[in-house]
């Protein structure tokens, strides 16, 4: 059990929230060697929130505390009809008013491993058991086809769901409440008409300086990041225990580290930097044009993903589905702070032939080459200014080249 949105299947096996609703937001927390001698058995209350923005407080009891490969951890368990799944990661639990630490992982969704609140707080840079993406598509298949470029243990994190209209849809584009200890966050990657990918976790506690503990444990142990940050609105769980949830409202904050046992958000606006990924699509003389933001993250495989998710995607609407012949170019233009364009023509790549054949394997051809045109050209670090994809496709086959052609060859 991590953070992250949900299967996209099942459905939610209660109809109203259960536990005592709070808004208040605890600054108290207990360090590791207090919670070592409270008896097991001791009921607590964890922090939820599976219903919009409403946090509920919910008994759970301290089963045992231990110290396992330099983790001090906490097993817990919720009420019987309780259950806890992705999307938990980062819930608070308190005794006596006083945060002891955040819910990261499960055996199953009714036995629950917290991280010590002290070792949250302690946290350097490192690689933990990293959180879900959410990849939420109109295409899931085909994002699920794109990842299949990418290493076996990236591809692992990230959850491709179908886009759904959910209860809560319709708070999309309200203004969302202030962070408390238990509401949920999104931090996102990509962002567009066709698909987004977002983090999604729970907010733990806030530092005195302003800062939110957050997550309880690694989004893929990058250390500094900066990942713009919004509240999520929780739209139910499902059979399994995970939760469904979207952004909702403007990003406020940023996530600045991400560290072996959690993230660390600041509140104080957002200082994420974006590249536009822009494609063009020209078919039998008829054009359109998507844009979707991609958040710059010094270049790491998430960002390249990202990049690519943004580029393609659109495309596919356009041709992806088609059996149909077509044929044409592509062209893609890609720039880096400092730098000068690179300007990259599809028949120019020797590893390619002709851009031609059904539709769907047009767009295969092209999401391979954009693939492969993005690992070649740009590097860990750099800072992205120009992604654009320019098709030009017609219908039909290629005329034969003329007499005098035929005869030089």
């Amino acid at each position: 059990m991590g953070c992250g949105g949900s299967s996209g299947g099942g459905s939610s096996n209660f109809t109203s929230p259960s536990g005592r609703l709070v808004t208040d937001n605890p600054t108290g927390w207990m360090d590791w060697a207090t919670l070592q001698t409270v008896p097991p058995d001791t009921q607590m209350m964890a922090r939820i929130c599976d219903h919009g923005f409403d946090v509920y407080e919910r008994p759970v009891l301290l089963r045992s505390t231990y110290e396992e490969a330099g983790d001090k951890m906490a097993l817990i368990e919720p009420a019987k009809n309780d259950i806890n799944g992705p999307g938990d990661s980062g819930s608070p639990v308190l005794y006596k008013g006083k945060i002891v630490g955040s819910i990261f992982a499960g055996m199953d969704s009714q036995h629950l491993y917290v991280r010590s609140i002290e070792q949250q707080m302690e946290a350097s840079r490192g690689i933990g058991a990293a959180s879900k993406i959410v990849v939420d598509t109109a295409y899931p298949e085909l994002a699920q086809k794109i990842l299949k470029h990418f290493p076996t243990e990236m591809a692992s994190r990230y959850l491709v769901q179908r886009h759904a209209v959910t209860a809560g849809s319709s708070v999309r584009a309200t203004t969302p409440p202030v962070p408390i200890a238990g509401r949920k966050y999104a931090a996102t990657f990509l962002d567009g008409p066709d698909i987004a990918e977002y983090v999604m976790a729970t907010f733990t506690l806030q530092l005195p300086d302003g800062r939110w503990l957050a997550t309880g444990h690694s989004i893929g142990g990058n250390g500094v990041r900066a990942l713009p940050v919004s509240m999520a609105y929780a739209d139910g769980r499902l059979q399994d225990g995970s939760i469904w949830a979207h952004p909702s409202g403007s990003a406020f904050g940023t996530l600045t580290n991400d560290t072996l046992h959690g993230s660390v958000i600041s509140a104080a606006g957002n200082l994420a930097k974006y590249v536009a990924a822009q494609t063009d699509v020209t078919l039998d003389g008829v054009a359109s044009h998507r844009t979707h933001q991609v958040t710059l993250d010094a270049g790491s495989d998430d960002e390249r993903l990202s990049e690519e998710y943004g580029l393609v995607v659109p495309l596919y609407y356009a041709i992806g589905l088609s059996n149909a012949p077509i044929y044409g170019t592509a062209t893609l233009t890609l720039q880096v702070e400092g730098g000068e364009p690179i300007v990259l023509n599809y028949v120019d790549d020797p590893t390619n032939g002709p851009l031609e054949g059904p539709g769907s394997s047009v767009f295969l051809d092209i999401d391979f080459w954009v693939y492969f045109a993005l690992y070649e050209n740009l590097k860990a670090g750099d800072v992205v200014t120009t992604l654009r994809l320019d098709v030009s496709l017609t219908s039909g086959t290629p005329p034969p080249p003329p007499p005098s052609a035929r005869r030089h060859r």
